[in-house]
């Protein structure tokens, strides 16, 4: 048993390296044998899918394309977000947003231009008859859509006091301009008659009073006025302090020399009619009158300086330290009755009343 089993371990040291070739080309034959048996199961199992799926039919075969508007809106607001400006730094401001009917969450006002369709809720895509958006939502006096335009912030009321650019005039006063201003830029703003004020209207008495008069032949009256201690002669239809000699009444009476006389003198009692402001004031002729001129005092609401005793057709400059210096005003017109005067911008020519 012994010699038998030293000839096979012999014969397997003599010949292992035939045994091992024979073993890999019997494993190599059974790897290519399962190989095409699992290729055909495959096949057939391919095979068997392909015709399940032919038979099968959609279940909704009339479903429609996802509409993605409602996003690429949300993408248009996220790309221009509304920005303010406050001095040199520029900000983001939420936008203004209402509470959804639907879902009750919080979603974008209509933007101008888009009809509710186009415009469904963000959150629940629910369309709704969507509320416009306010004219003014921080009530402020100033619309919204002039405040974006101008990087201001609708939804804060305070910046309707501000002036960005320095020029006297609110971001409120250049929005209710005709036309509007620009309030970021200080040469664009409104007229400047606007920061004008009556501060006062006052009156000087003149004592006044009529000395006599004269005619020479184919010439005007000529008369004689004493102010104080001094006397002007004027002819009919020239200016005394503002007044208009209007015309003279030629007048006479008699008096009695004395209570106590029957003899009678005849007196010169002619009238000058003066005229100023559409009002006619009688001057008797030896009597003494007092007639009123008004001026007005204004005020430059922007640095506060004031212009005091501006008569009919006076002219004033603003003050060398005003943002608007050398500009020139005219009164051009005075209303006692109605307590108000006309002032006349002499660069624009532009006209308007102020009341006291």
């Amino acid at each position: 048993m012994k010699e038998q089993l030293a000839k096979v371990g012999t014969a397997l040291r003599r010949h292992y390296d035939k045994i091992i070739a024979l073993a890999a080309v019997l494993a190599l034959g059974a790897s290519g044998l399962l190989y095409v048996t699992n290729g055909r199961a495959i096949e057939r199992e391919q095979r068997d899918l392909e015709e399940w799926l032919r038979t099968l039919a959609p279940t909704f075969p009339a479903n429609s394309v996802v509409d993605v508007s409602a996003f690429e809106g949300a993408a248009r607001l996220h790309q221009n977000q509304v920005q303010i400006a406050q001095g040199d730094v520029t900000i983001f401001r939420p936008e203004k947003r209402y509470t959804c009917h639907d879902c009750r969450r919080p979603r974008p006002f209509l933007p101008e231009g888009v009809k509710p369709e186009d415009h469904p809720c963000p959150f629940c895509f629910v369309i709704d008859d969507v509320p416009p958006e306010l004219p003014d939502f921080d009530q402020d006096g100033m619309l919204d859509r002039w405040e974006a335009a101008h990087g201001l912030d609708s939804g804060d009321p305070a910046d309707a006091a501000y002036d960005p650019d320095k020029d006297g005039f609110t971001n409120l006063e250049e929005h209710a301009g005709d036309p509007q201003t620009t309030p970021r830029d200080p040469q664009s703003h409104p007229p400047i008659l606007q920061k004008l004020t009556l501060h006062r209207l006052g009156e000087v008495s003149l004592n006044l009073t009529f000395q006599g008069w004269t005619q020479l032949e184919g010439e005007k009256p000529r008369v004689s006025i004493n102010r104080g201690s001094q006397t002007y002669w004027r002819y009919i239809g020239e200016k005394i302090f503002g007044f208009t000699l209007k015309g003279l009444n030629a007048k006479t009476t008699e008096r009695q020399i004395s209570p106590d006389s029957s003899s009678m003198i005849v007196v010169d009692v002619s009238e000058l009619v003066l005229e100023k402001d559409g009002e006619e004031i009688i001057l008797i002729l030896g009597h003494q009158e007092k007639p009123v001129i008004y001026y007005a005092e204004i005020k430059f609401r922007i640095d506060g300086s004031l212009y005091e005793k501006l008569f009919l057709n006076s002219e004033f400059e603003l003050d060398p330290n005003s943002p608007y210096k050398g500009r020139k005003f005219k009164v051009i017109g005075i209303d006692r009755q109605k307590k108000r005067v006309l002032v006349q911008d002499a660069k624009t020519s532009r006209k308007r009343w102020f009341e006291e």
